[in-house]
């Protein structure tokens, strides 16, 4: 009778122990099928996410090249008329009259302006004098800018946009600007006014 006892005791162990083991497996089973679901959705993620990137990388491009066609054909026509060599004087006019980062740096701009468009000096539309430099920190200027034909041979207009970005305060400076070059070859500024200074400080 003991032994009977025994042997089932036995195989209650048995059936436990299967049991125990059976469920792990099934435990192991879901938690893998988890992770296979977990990582394929991961992997779509991955792929939808590059696709993505690409599509975007390609749409820049195609902007890119798009905006580059439209500069050629603008480089193009400025050439046509005649404009080109008062486009590239404006722009040595911008860069140096805009973007400075010290006031030694403003100074030296203006002497360099005096020399390279003595016109521009002798007139004096514009203060290129270098006088003007302030005390302490200067801000940072930069600028960005649109051009404009005009009906006159040889001149361009310009709006331009002047941002300084000082240590506590920031501005923005829009100026209406007339450049031309006549019989003499040389560039000057036959107008140039600041029309409005928006500081959102």
């Amino acid at each position: 009778m003991k032994n009977s006892n025994d042997n089932r005791d036995m195989m209650d162990y048995d059936e436990a122990k299967k049991l125990r083991r059976d469920m792990l497996t099934i435990i192991l089973f879901i938690v893998a099928v988890f992770i296979v679901v977990f990582v394929i959705v991961r992997f779509n993620q991955v792929n939808e996410l590059k696709d993505e990137i690409k599509a975007k990388q390609e749409q820049k491009e195609s902007v890119e090249a798009y905006n580059k066609d439209l500069e050629g054909k603008r480089e193009q026509q400025l050439e046509s008329v005649g404009l080109s060599e008062v486009k590239k004087d404006m722009e040595t006019f911008n860069n140096l009259f805009f973007v400075w980062n010290t006031w030694g740096e403003y100074d030296k701009n203006m002497k360099e302006l005096q020399q390279l468009f003595p016109k521009i000096d002798e007139d004096k539309k514009v203060d290129i004098s270098g006088k003007d430099v302030g005390s302490g920190d200067s801000p940072k200027s930069s600028y960005d800018n649109d051009f404009y034909t005009t009906t006159n041979k040889n001149e361009i207009a310009e709006k331009v946009t002047q941002n300084k970005d000082g240590i506590s305060s920031k501005s923005s400076t829009v100026w209406f600007i007339v450049g031309d070059k006549n019989d003499d070859d040389l560039f000057n500024i036959s107008h140039m006014k600041r029309y409005r200074e928006l500081s959102p400080n």
